[in-house]
């Protein structure tokens, strides 16, 4: 029998702002010290290893599981980024775990007032932009529900975000006729 890495899970969720982890141990006892290292080999840069960089298992724990924890940092996208992570050790083969964000974040429109008052003749304004970057265009419809037919959405009245503008606040213009 070889000796290998054994991890007790090859995949794993994290919850954005959060960590979750895994476990690594020897298959067999070794003769000598074995020295694990664990590592982003590629994927999303917001997933790194938080904790258990290197192992080092012995004859002694070398069938004890070491935790090694993965963290999902917060971003400002509503993508659910993946990254994968090598176990390595001189000699034995690599093991990957891919890691997967669980983004925590909701789309939402911030709008600068929701009160606004509109001289009869005249105009006024309040912008829109939304609270996370889309991973797909956004369009944002702005109507009068209810209330007196004399104010209407006189500009603005769709509005595009895309992943460039999202955080660029659009405006929207209220007329109310004389009457």
């Amino acid at each position: 029998d070889a000796q290998s890495l054994v991890v007790s899970a090859t995949s794993l969720s994290v919850i954005e702002g959060l960590t979750n982890t895994f476990t690594v141990r020897l298959a067999f006892q070794p003769a000598a010290n074995v020295t694990a290292a664990v590592a982003r080999a590629s994927g999303d840069l917001d997933l790194t290893v938080n904790g258990g960089v290197s192992l080092t298992f012995t004859s002694a724990n070398w069938n004890t599981p070491q935790t090694v924890t993965l963290a999902a940092a917060e971003d400002v996208d509503l993508v659910n980024g993946s990254a994968v992570f090598d176990v390595t050790s001189a000699g034995l083969t690599t093991v990957s775990v891919t890691g997967t964000e669980a983004d925590n974040d909701t789309q939402s429109l911030l709008v600068s007032s929701s009160n606004l008052s509109v001289t009869e003749g005249l105009t006024n304004t309040f912008t829109v932009r939304l609270a996370f970057q889309p991973a797909t265009n956004v369009t944002v419809s702005v109507s009068r529900a209810s209330g007196d037919s004399d104010l209407t959405v006189s500009g603005g009245a769709s509005l595009t975000f895309t992943s460039a503008n999202w955080n660029t606040p659009q405006t929207v213009t209220l007329a109310a006729v004389e009457d």
